[in-house]
């Protein structure tokens, strides 16, 4: 296939063979084209699209790139492209019994393994919402690959303390038949080490492994691209070393570098020429760059304009900076044909958003608030989700607590002495709300109602995969419907039929319940917001591009 449109350094990397490749991709360069590039170009050669393996590092990205190659291809293709939780879901899935993991293992969402291991570090001793919250990201840290010391180093927390609730929390997760996030990466590459045999088989599947975002990866993440590595040196990795901003993730800014200790004869191409930013604006952030140590020198061009100069604005607190980005929001706004939404105003963190809110408002300026809630963090769409995951299997713990949040009268000790009184007549939680005897008697009709409402969701597990998401859709709506008003009613039901287009939008032969459970809990759908300026973190704006940005 002719790669029309590549400058030199792109083409280069597109038909480069017989080594790993690692591409330094400057802000701009053109790398998701690249990619797009090299998949078709190996599968107009000696591939078949299903051993092609690409990396992206979120749902967004990985969407926009089978999007743009199912163009340049002309036709649907069934290249494996997804996140690394994805990837090593799909490969623990398959593999479970060598991993030693029950082959129906559920997967948490965030949030209910934040509830899980705050559960945990109460039981031992650890009650207050800083020393639990200190103790679940030193778990992390360790399982993304950091030492006990590193996980317990940066709040000076025991690493014997650590180790402890971790083994705790490990022990509830097993007996939950259950895995969060992190387990996905840590099981994986355990079994990758541990099982040579499968390994060779899995690498031998594999024509070509490419990764996004590589500079963004943690130990562990490397780890598994160096064990799923295909023979012949076909794997790509792309980045730079510049735009490193997941260190809290244990990604570094040395991870470039650890790809050459990894894969000594790999070759290194630079895409230096740019086509996002202006002159001055280029020039202005490599002023700055140059500063960091230990980077790899990538010398950026670009054939823009010079463009406006950048504006500095030093200010006196923070009421006084969101008072001068609303002026000159209103300022630029009145260049011609310039919209809202071509504007974004970016933060270190969400919780700094209200003061510019304030700023916002009180101009009368439209705005919208980008992955300030998560999707799958709504209430409704929790719900449909528990109803599916007890459609797979009834021993789902997580999404019965889920559903039972939702119970008046039902708190954190009524589902314990539940759970109890399950565990001693042999039943999951979810059987054990039928004439239950831990529970008062105004409690019975409604614990009944919602065992019936899992009960009818599971009985229909088997029919086609619409008729099941009709059954979850059904069974929350009769859950919401007592405790919303009308309008909110209709405003969460709304939000909860956007889950059929996610059903829409799987490949044909991935449209089981079970592959759609996984894109529920692995993936953060985004659902439609009135026009305006975009007010966003820096994280959620990676890749984005807008006509005006202000960095607070």
């Amino acid at each position: 296939m002719p790669a029309v449109g590549l400058n030199e350094d792109q083409l280069a990397a597109v038909v480069h063979r017989g080594s790993p490749l690692l591409v330094l991709a400057g802000p701009g360069s053109g790398k998701t084209r690249l990619i797009v590039h090299r998949i078709a170009h190996r599968l107009a050669g000696e591939l078949r699209a299903e051993e092609v393996v690409a990396i992206t590092f979120t749902n967004r990205a990985a969407a926009e790139l089978r999007h743009r190659l199912d163009a340049l291809m002309g036709r649907p293709v069934d290249a494996r492209v997804g996140t690394f939780h994805w990837m090593c879901a799909r490969i623990l899935r398959r593999h479970a019994d060598r991993a030693g993991l029950p082959p129906n293992f559920s997967v948490l969402s965030p949030r209910q393994a934040r509830a899980l291991f705050r559960d945990v570090a109460r039981e031992l001793g650890y009650v207050e919402p800083g020393a639990w919250q200190a103790l679940a990201d030193a778990v992390s840290t360790w399982k993304n690959g950091g030492s006990w010391q590193a996980a317990g180093g940066a709040d000076r927390i025991d690493p014997t303390a650590v180790q402890r609730v971790a083994e705790r929390y490990t022990g509830r997760l097993r007996a939950s038949r259950a895995l969060d996030l992190d387990d996905l990466l840590w099981e994986c590459r355990r079994m990758l080490e541990q099982d040579p045999e499968l390994r060779v088989s899995l690498t031998r599947r594999i024509g070509e492994l490419l990764v996004d975002e590589y500079q963004d990866t943690n130990p562990v993440q490397q780890a598994i691209v160096h064990l799923l590595a295909p023979d012949g040196g076909n794997v790509a990795a792309v980045g730079d070393d510049d735009q490193s901003i997941y260190g809290w993730r244990q990604a570094s800014y040395t991870t470039m570098a650890s790809f050459q200790r990894d894969f000594p004869n790999a070759r290194i191409i630079t895409l230096a020429q740019t086509y996002r930013s202006s002159k001055l604006i280029l020039r202005a952030a490599e002023s700055l760059i140059r500063h960091n140590r230990d980077r790899f020198e990538k010398n950026l061009r670009t054939a823009q304009p010079a463009g406006s100069r950048p504006r500095c604005y030093v200010a006196q607190d923070e009421r006084d900076e969101a008072e001068w980005v609303a002026t000159s929001v209103s300022e630029v706004r009145e260049r011609p044909s310039l919209k809202w939404e071509e504007i974004a105003i970016l933060y270190r963190v969400n919780a700094q958003a209200r003061v510019l809110e304030e700023a916002l408002v009180r101009r009368q300026i439209p705005y919208r608030v980008l992955a300030g809630r998560r999707f799958l963090e709504r209430s409704e769409i929790r719900l449909c989700v528990a109803y599916l995951r007890l459609a797979l299997d009834l021993a789902d713990d997580a999404a019965t607590r889920e559903l039972l949040e939702r119970v008046s009268g039902v708190g954190p000790v009524r589902v314990r002495r539940l759970a109890e009184e399950g565990s001693s007549r042999g039943l999951p939680l979810s059987q054990a709300l039928a004439g239950a005897r831990a529970v008062p008697a105004q409690l019975a009709a409604p614990l009944e109602a919602l065992a019936s409402r899992i009960r009818r969701v599971h009985e229909c597990r088997l029919e086609a995969l619409p008729v099941v998401l009709d059954n979850a859709i059904a069974a929350t709506v009769e859950d919401l419907a007592g405790s919303l008003s009308r309008d909110e009613l209709e405003s969460a039901v709304e939000d909860i039929d956007e889950l059929r287009s996610i059903l829409t939008d799987m490949p044909r032969d991935l449209r089981t319940l079970r592959h759609l459970v996984d894109v529920l809990t692995l993936e953060e759908p985004t659902s439609g917001a009135a026009a305006g300026v975009n007010l966003l973190s820096l994280h959620a704006a990676k890749g984005l591009e807008f006509e005006a940005v202000f960095v607070t």
